[in-house]
């Protein structure tokens, strides 16, 4: 019995290792070439500086997954962001967040934006269609390419989505989920006249928002890179601590597809 008993410890051990914490991990560095963070502390300031955000129509904040969160309501809040932010010829770029859907889009057709990037930025989105999360671009051929993910409704999810080059990857929990081979084009120009990003909403038209977000958004960011596997895993395994604040080396947008020695380098 007392062996028995023991082994079962010891797998309670092992099964809790491997599941992310809310309180007792230590916080995860912050990988390189972060460009845009929005914690939702209390505000929509992105904590580099470069890219700070205006609420609108009551944007709120709630308890969220690390620390405080965004908190939309599904109506008609959303936040500005009154740059593009990812450059249209960025082949390497990364978006990640904590999300907590409170209901799914009712019809057919309908979406709930996290975040929409465009006009001189390229045109890029990240949001739940039906009951699955949705990673997309729009290239310079007018076509969108899109990955998607089921979705769990009323629980706190890490997703994450990147342009690797020829390839657009996305990442639920830590794990790559769905990735689709893309064409070796910019990112389009967004057509919708509008110079801006939105966390929580889409701007079709100028006036014309719509796919509010429902629920919470909380450590939005954007790096200028497509993270590596394990540090996305390592952000969704630092849980509830986050990634720490203090600074990340930054560095250009990377434009290009690397070019591989023989031996498989960059």
């Amino acid at each position: 019995m007392r062996r028995a008993h023991r082994f079962s410890i010891l797998l309670l051990i092992l099964l809790a290792s491997l599941l992310p914490c809310r309180s007792h991990c230590a916080c995860t560095p912050p990988p390189a070439d972060l460009v845009a963070w929005w914690q939702g502390e209390g505000n929509a300031d992105d904590i580099l500086g470069t890219y700070n955000g205006t609420p609108a129509n009551g944007v709120a904040y709630a308890p969220g997954y690390v620390g405080r969160a965004f908190s939309f309501d599904g109506v008609d809040d959303y936040v500005v962001i009154a740059n593009g932010i990812v450059p249209s010829t960025a082949r390497y770029f990364t978006l990640d967040a904590w999300v907590f859907p409170e209901s799914f889009p009712e019809g057919v057709d309908e979406t709930r934006m996290i975040l929409y990037g465009g006009s001189t930025g390229g045109e890029y989105e990240l949001l739940v269609a039906g009951s699955s999360f949705r990673f997309g671009v729009k290239l310079t051929d007018g076509q969108w390419y899109t990955v998607t993910s089921p979705a769990a409704l009323q629980a706190w999810t890490h997703v994450a989505a990147t342009r690797r080059g020829t390839d657009i990857e996305l990442w639920v929990n830590g794990a790559l989920k769905a990735g689709t081979a893309v064409p070796d084009l910019d990112l389009n120009d967004a057509d919708n006249g509008m110079n801006n990003s939105r966390i929580g909403a889409y701007n079709e038209f100028t006036n014309s928002y719509k796919s509010f977000w429902h629920g919470l958004v909380d450590e939005l960011d954007i790096f200028s890179r497509a993270l590596e596997g394990e540090e996305i895993t390592a952000i969704y395994n630092a849980g509830g601590s986050g990634k720490c604040s203090g600074p990340a080396p930054s560095y250009p947008w990377i434009m290009f597809n690397p070019v591989l020695t023989a031996n498989g380098e960059k």
